[in-house]
């Protein structure tokens, strides 16, 4: 009967997509705080736009989403009534990556490529290449790796032609990120070895007023994670989270602590410590769900409800697969939809509820059919079967697991081709 693995591929895409909107020179730490309100006399529009945008940068990296995306909302009004358009390209730029973390991406997609117009209409080679990058990054959540990886590769171009270090690193850690969803991990080991690598530099050394801080340092140290995950290597894993969640938690960085904590939790399970799994998982989702990010939200409590289903409590494996199916189901995302109904399918299998497992496996049939998932409709085609097959319905049976082989084949041959 199919399942998922204890580590599903679709939470360390979160975290590498994450990473990817993340990683974007901002104002150095000391510089961060939120800008305080000014007495007496009012700041002219130029100022008050800056202190919006430092504030801004401050609520997106602590992780505080809805604020920040205010607060670019009003930065980029100010510059659009005074004609600034270098201005409305950073207000853009900044409320592209929140609306991505936000699981927003067609409205992320429409403002960065106003941002990328306005850059290259106006010759801002080194802006380009940081939009480049960001557009990429949405990309790369939607699981268009080509697309991604073109993005990435012009972004580099650019920032090397440029000499923009942190640009570089950034570019080279995006690659490494992809290439690790694609499952090259030799290529995704040298491109994150190479990022970082630039990336810790940079922060050593660069003294002008925007610098990377540490907190990118410890994204990048997720993605790390994730690709030794992809690739079975778990203490190694397990040496990156724990630094990436060190560095989050010390800098205040909210959003990275939850992505950490969610890795910790699923490599607690895959290593069958079930109520350290679990009390880790409860700690990320508390500390992620103030930030608004109901993409990591619901991952966690997907990998909850699989605990759950590990130690046979089932009522409450249902309970959260149905919350994350309900968030799925709230941001759009059809194929995670389709792979929480198959879940909650199974799970009701496993205890002969065979009505109800029907149900959501039909449910979860048409939707991987409607996005074109062959390889979960092959699953859910398989565990349907089965169902019948439990029940002694063998020519209902024979005709699910007929069409679930044909896909099987289709997709061996598509692969071999490739």
């Amino acid at each position: 009967m199919g399942t998922y693995s204890t580590i599903p591929v679709f939470c360390l895409k979160l975290a590498s997509a994450t990473l990817m909107c993340l990683l974007s020179p901002i104002l150095a730490p000391e510089n961060l705080g939120v800008a305080p309100a000014v007495a007496q006399t009012t700041p002219d529009q130029a100022t008050q736009a800056e202190q919006l945008f430092d504030r801004a940068r401050s609520e997106f990296v602590k992780g505080q989403l809805p604020q920040a995306q205010d607060s670019y909302q009003q930065v980029l009004k100010i510059y659009r009534e005074l004609g600034n358009s270098t201005g409305v390209a950073k207000a853009l730029n900044g409320l592209g990556q929140v609306y991505n973390l936000l699981s927003q991406q067609s409205k992320a997609l429409e403002v960065l490529q106003q941002a990328l117009k306005i850059r290259q209409g106006n010759g801002e080679r080194k802006g380009e290449g940081e939009t480049l990058t960001h557009i990429g990054t949405v990309y790369s959540s939607q699981e268009d790796y080509p697309k991604a990886l073109e993005l990435f590769e012009q972004a580099l171009t650019i920032n090397q032609e440029v000499g923009n270090q942190l640009g570089i690193g950034y570019a080279l850690v995006n690659l490494g990120s992809v290439y690790s969803s694609q499952g090259e991990y030799d290529k995704a080991l040298d491109r994150l070895e190479q990022g970082l690598t630039i990336i810790k530099e940079v922060a050593k050394t660069e003294k002008s007023v925007r610098i990377l801080p540490r907190y990118y340092q410890a994204q990048t140290l997720i993605v790390f994670s994730s690709a030794y995950i992809r690739s079975g290597k778990l203490n190694q894993a397990w040496e990156f989270v724990e630094q990436a969640h060190g560095l989050s938690r010390e800098e205040g960085y909210r959003l990275g602590e939850g992505l950490a904590l969610t890795l910790k939790g699923a490599l607690y399970t895959a290593q069958g410590e079930l109520d350290k799994g679990l009390e880790t998982l409860e700690l990320g989702l508390a500390i992620t769900k103030p930030t608004g990010s109901r993409g990591l939200e619901q991952n966690i409590l997907f990998l909850m409800g699989g605990i759950y289903n590990q130690k046979g409590e089932y009522v409450k494996a249902i309970d959260y697969y149905q919350q994350s199916l309900a968030i799925r189901k709230e941001l759009g995302k059809r194929k995670l939809e389709g792979i929480a109904l198959n879940t909650i399918g199974v799970v009701y299998d496993k205890q002969q509820q065979y009505d109800q497992a029907l149900n959501y496996y039909q449910q979860a049939l048409a939707i991987n059919r409607e996005v074109k998932n062959q390889a979960d409709e092959s699953t859910t085609l398989g565990n349907i079967a089965t169902l019948y097959q439990k029940q002694e319905q063998y020519d209902q049976a024979l005709n699910y697991y007929q069409q679930a082989l044909a896909i099987h084949r289709q997709l061996k041959n598509q692969v071999q081709e490739w």
